[in-house]
Formats: C-alpha cells, sequence, structure tokens
C-alpha cells in the first residue's frame, strides 16, 4: 500500500485526484469498517422506506389503488405517524454515523499513519463525537440553515431573470464546503461554533474556485450514478406503457421493482457520498497545510532520525 499524503497544498487535480487515491489506497478496510458501523443502521432505514413506499410505488398509475392508498393512510395516523417517526430518528442516527465515519478515519489516518484501523477503534471515536455532531446539526437549524435558505431563495427568485443561475451554481456548493468546514473544526478541532465559521469562511474562500469547480464535479459524478437506480425502473416502466399502448398504464409488478431500485439508490448514495465526505475533509488537511506546514515539519523530522 502506498504512502497517502493527508497533508498536502492542493490545487483543483489534486482535490479531485488525491480523493481517488484515497480510496484506491483504503477501500478495503474503508468500506469494511464503514459497513462494520453504519451497515446494520443503513439496513434498517432501507427497510422501513420500503415498507412505508412500496404500496405507493405499486399504484403509481393506478389511481384507485393510490386512493386506497391515502385512505389506509388516513384511515391510519398512528401507523402512518409511526412509520415516519422511525424513518426519521433512523435519519438522525444515519446522518450521524455516516458523517462520524470518515471524519474519524481521516482524523486516525492523519495520528497513526497506517490506514488498518479495527472497528472497535473507530467505533470509539465515533461515539466521542456523535454529541457535538448532534450539536452542530441543532444550533445550525437556528444559525446557518436559516441563512442558507435566504441564499436560496434570493438565487431561486434571481433565476428568473438568469443571474440566479450562476449564483446557485456557485454558492450551492460555497455554502457545502462552508458547513463541512466548519462542522469539523467544531467537532475535531473542539472550537466554538461561531469561530468554527469564521475560520471555515476563510477555508472557503482562500482558494474558492478551485475548491467549488471540485465539489460540482464530484457531486455531479455521484448524483448521476446514484440517479441511475431511479433512471433505470422508469425506462422499464415507460416501455410497458408503449408496448401496451398506453391502455393500461404502467405494470403493478413495476412497483416493486421501483420500490427496490429505489432502496438500492439509498444505499448507493450514502456509500458513494463518502467520496464528498473524504473530499470535504482533504480540503481541510490542505488549508493546515498552507497555514502551518504539517508535511513540512513532518519531513524534516524524518530526515533527522533517517540520518541518526
Amino acid at each position: 500500500m502506498s504512502e497517502f499524503q493527508l497533508y498536502k497544498k492542493r490545487e483543483f487535480s489534486d482535490f479531485i485526484g488525491d480523493t481517488l487515491q484515497f480510496f484506491k489506497n483504503y477501500w478495503k478496510n474503508y468500506l469494511q469498517n464503514y459497513f462494520l458501523t453504519n451497515g446494520i443502521v443503513l439496513l434498517a432505514f432501507a427497510g422501513v422506506y420500503y415498507l412505508t413506499f412500496k404500496d405507493m410505488f405499486a399504484n403509481m398509475s393506478n389511481p384507485q389503488g393510490m386512493q386506497q392508498w391515502s385512505q389506509s393512510l388516513i384511515n391510519n395516523p398512528a401507523a402512518m405517524v409511526g412509520m415516519m417517526g422511525i424513518m426519521f430518528l433512523l435519519s438522525i442516527v444515519l446522518g450521524v454515523l455516516s458523517t462520524a465515519y470518515p471524519m474519524v478515519y481521516l482524523q486516525l489516518l492523519a495520528t497513526e499513519g497506517d490506514g488498518e484501523f479495527s472497528v472497535s477503534l473507530i467505533w470509539k471515536e465515533i461515539m466521542n463525537k456523535a454529541v457535538r455532531i448532534l450539536l452542530f446539526g441543532l444550533i445550525s437549524a437556528v444559525v446557518l440553515f436559516p441563512a442558507m435558505m435566504i441564499v436560496l431563495v434570493v438565487g431561486v427568485a434571481l433565476s428568473l431573470v438568469i443571474i440566479g443561475i450562476p449564483l446557485l451554481i456557485l454558492s450551492l456548493p460555497a455554502m457545502m464546503i462552508l458547513s463541512f468546514q466548519a462542522l469539523y473544526l467544531f467537532v475535531v478541532e473542539n472550537e466554538g461554533y461561531f469561530r468554527s465559521l469564521k475560520k471555515a469562511w476563510k477555508i472557503t474562500f482562500d482558494k474558492f474556485w478551485h475548491l467549488v469547480g471540485a465539489t460540482v464535479v464530484l457531486y455531479f459524478c455521484i448524483s448521476i450514478f446514484s440517479s441511475m437506480f431511479s433512471v433505470i425502473p422508469m425506462f422499464f416502466a415507460m416501455g410497458s406503457v408503449i408496448t401496451s399502448g398506453g391502455q393500461h398504464g404502467i405494470d403493478p409488478s413495476f412497483g416493486g421493482l421501483m420500490a427496490i431500485m429505489y432502496v438500492l439508490m439509498i444505499f448507493f448514495f450514502f456509500l458513494l457520498y463518502n467520496a464528498i465526505y473524504i473530499h470535504q475533509w482533504l480540503i481541510f488537511y490542505s488549508s493546515q497545510e498552507k497555514e502551518v506546514n504539517v508535511q513540512a515539519f513532518s519531513d524534516i523530522d524524518s530526515i533527522g532520525r533517517d540520518e541518526e
């Protein structure tokens, strides 16, 4: 396994290339521990999603069936609220685990350096960070996210006069970078919330075009791959309509297939989204190298040890 340089001054191509290089170096251990730490919750979330929406997918082309499905929800509000409540709780747990895992993995890589970490060590570090991740989310819900929504609404409104389109293209990834950097500073560096935002702002706009460009490219690729699992069954469904001359609508059997494909899309989205997390954390380590030259000092120390 070749050594991965975590602390490094990066440009546009480096942010993308090093993200891919990370998975090339550590994919086996990374994915193995990912499924051991996230797998059960991810399976539970996908299972509840399937049970909740499978009848809806099965009756998409059947107005009467959709009406019956809607009526069954109205007649059983406790069941509907219960299922939605379970999905909400599972989504929070899954969000914390999915956020903490790559964060912990790169932090261990920075301190341990070998990229072969046990699940017990990773799990211990995740538990240490879970509370601050939740706290960051709660504070951001009343501080950061409303500000982001204002920017989003302004961008959508200005899209009517064209100028909002480039504003959205630039502001959405910039807000993603800002929030991720603030999260890392708050959780890993134990900075205060507003100090984390201030430092994250500096990181975001230090190499704005490189960071935004690399983030857009990665997110675009992930969206294409994950959406394939929803597009494929839709093509089959359209084929069913065409071959029947449009008289019978979509074959109800495609409802189950579509539900399964959407479950697979959830799996692959969470799996592929690890590339975004790793990419964002590499932005942080790149900013640290620029500030304090961690890798340079490490190289000097290693030269000194070699000469002894």
